[in-house]
């Protein structure tokens, strides 16, 4: 190799185009998203375009040191490459959909089929990611064709350095992380630092015991009442009107229907998901507990395989009631099959049970065709002698949103507002349906969410963390009692505050938390969880 003045520039020189060639893999989405979500350029911004050059550096470097690997080299190389702008678009993805960047421990769900089929090969720019993936893999295949020697020193001191002058960078706090940081170098930043700096703190799980002191506010509903807990996918409280105007903020989404059943019963305006991801939120409806609240394998999952737990099912199925669980979406996925029976309910179905649809993907069917055949499953319990608790999960609002193509709403077609206003119409559809069959009349219906997809795109992940940590609580007493609640109450309150109302919860279940049907002297701490963001929030005592 030229080792005089004329070698050295020869050599930088070709160093910089394969970090060309791989920077444009994240600076491609990076670009997409920014003109999609309709954000202005800040000084951070920059500061994730430097680290996007960083990383690209040292892909660069290990594509030409596969490369110079006889025979099975250069394949290795270009799949590679393959896979760097796979993922950079899978972060895009992540980033547009869920507002944080994509982690590692994300990487099982692509092996799962529901994912994969459902929401994998349903991206946001398919077009421009072949290209993209496609340019790069032959770009890189041309330029090792010619024999163009390139010092791996210059590649990898180019892109150390880069990482040192980013880290260096403070980071903008009115931004959110993605628009500052490449997703590898934030993810690897933030394991070094939280394996130098925290050490594990107390869980919060045996803080907050099962509290029944306060004073009732409704009157017990009769005995053996029926009781239907309908979870609704990703819904937040900031989509309904009435609630978001008594914290003075507003949605660009909003479900005029729900508002109206909240407004026909009783309703929370400040009402606290414990966590992100449907698992995590269902584990503490149902079981009254608080899921991890930082990154883990969710205890839904952990404890799937359990003969019998403790959770709301399980209680009232001793008490003689029927128990049913249905989704829209496959019952495997998220060991959904395993984990209801283990919490006690009799019977689960999941997408193969619903007979039509409108439309139907691989997370299952619509919103509409769902609750319309809910209402044929309670109409079946109904006719039965004992008493029953049904829960309906609904999932057309996860993406890509399972709506039907036809469907004319006042959204953009294919936008979360889009199938937040299909399944607004068929939740209201669905309880006149209840009320007209009077069902109502005997029944304790419970409507809330699994987690909130509320975002601001571009804002810093702190503020949207919050935002996510809304979610929505409506109860219809069979008296037709109606009013806001100003008081704070929590997922994991769901199973005691069901328990209550139906005349008692036996003190040694391990039902955590507060019943929402009764006012407390004294206010509380409330903890939620993000683990997309990697953040744990809370509500002091003093609404702080």
């Amino acid at each position: 190799m030229a080792r005089d003045g004329d070698g050295l520039i020869r050599n930088k020189t070709a160093a910089v185009v394969p970090v060309c060639i791989t920077l444009l893999s994240p600076l491609t989405p990076r670009v997409l998203l920014m003109f999609d979500l309709e954000i202005g350029l800040r000084l951070g911004d920059f500061r994730g375009l430097m680290a996007d050059f960083a990383i690209s550096g040292l892909v660069a470097a290990a594509i030409v040191g596969l490369i110079g690997i006889r025979k099975v080299g250069k394949p290795a190389a270009l799949s590679f490459a393959a896979i760097w702008s796979l993922s950079n678009f899978a972060n895009a993805e992540h980033v547009r959909e869920l507002g944080s960047m994509i982690g590692f421990t994300n990487v099982g769900y692509l092996f799962d089929p529901t994912v994969f089929l459902g929401s994998v090969l349903a991206p946001a720019w398919p077009l421009i990611l072949v290209a993209t993936s496609l340019g790069t893999v032959i770009a890189l295949w041309l330029w090792s064709r010619e024999s163009r020697p390139v010092e791996l020193r210059w590649l990898l001191g180019g892109g150390l350095l880069l990482l040192v002058l980013v880290e260096m960078w403070p980071t903008d706090p009115e931004i959110g992380s993605w628009r500052q940081s490449n997703f590898i170098f934030q993810k690897a930043s933030n394991l070094i630092h939280r394996r130098a700096s925290i050490a594990p703190g107390p869980s919060p799980h045996h803080e907050f015991a099962a509290d029944l002191d306060g004073v009732p506010i409704v009157a017990s509903a009769p005995p053996a009442s029926n009781v239907l807990l309908v979870i609704l996918e990703g819904v937040s409280g900031a989509y309904l009107p009435t609630i978001s105007a008594h914290h003075g903020v507003s949605s660009s989404i909003r479900m005029p229907e729900l508002d109206a059943i909240a407004a026909r019963g009783l309703s929370w305006s400040t009402f606290v998901a414990n966590q992100r991801g449907t698992s995590r939120g269902q584990y503490a409806v149902l079981c009254g507990d608080y899921p991890k609240l930082l990154t883990a394998e969710p205890k839904l999952t952990e404890l799937a395989g359990a003969k019998q737990l403790d959770c709301l099912p399980a209680i009232l199925g001793a008490r003689g009631y029927s128990t049913v669980y249905v989704q829209a979406a496959p019952l495997a996925f998220m060991v959904k099959d395993q984990f209801m029976r283990a919490a006690g309910f009799d019977r689960s179905f999941g997408d193969t049970w619903f007979e039509h649809a409108y439309h139907r993907n691989h997370w299952g069917v619509d919103d509409r065709a769902f609750f319309e055949q809910a209402v044929g499953m309670i109409e079946e319990l109904e006719s039965g002698e004992q008493p029953w608790f049904l829960t309906l999960l609904s999932v057309g609002t996860h993406h890509p949103f399972n709506t039907p193509p036809d469907f004319e709403g006042s959204y953009q077609p294919g936008s979360a507002g889009w199938a937040m206003e299909y399944l607004d119409l068929a939740v209201g559809e669905f309880v006149r349906k209840l009320d007209d069959l009077g069902v109502l009349d005997e029944t304790l219906v419970i409507i809330t969410n699994d987690e909130s997809r509320e975002l601001v795109p571009g804002d810093n992940d702190i503020a949207n963390s919050l935002r996510q940590a809304w979610g929505v609580l409506i109860a219809l007493h069979p008296s037709g009692i109606s009013g806001s609640i100003h008081e704070p109450a929590m997922q994991l309150d769901l199973p005691i505050s069901i328990l209550d109302i139906l005349g008692g919860v036996n003190k040694s279940s391990g039902l955590r938390g507060r019943s929402i049907f009764r006012e407390y002297e004294e206010s509380r701490q409330l903890l939620w969880g993000n683990f997309y963001f990697g953040l744990v929030g809370g509500l002091s005592e003093e609404g702080q």
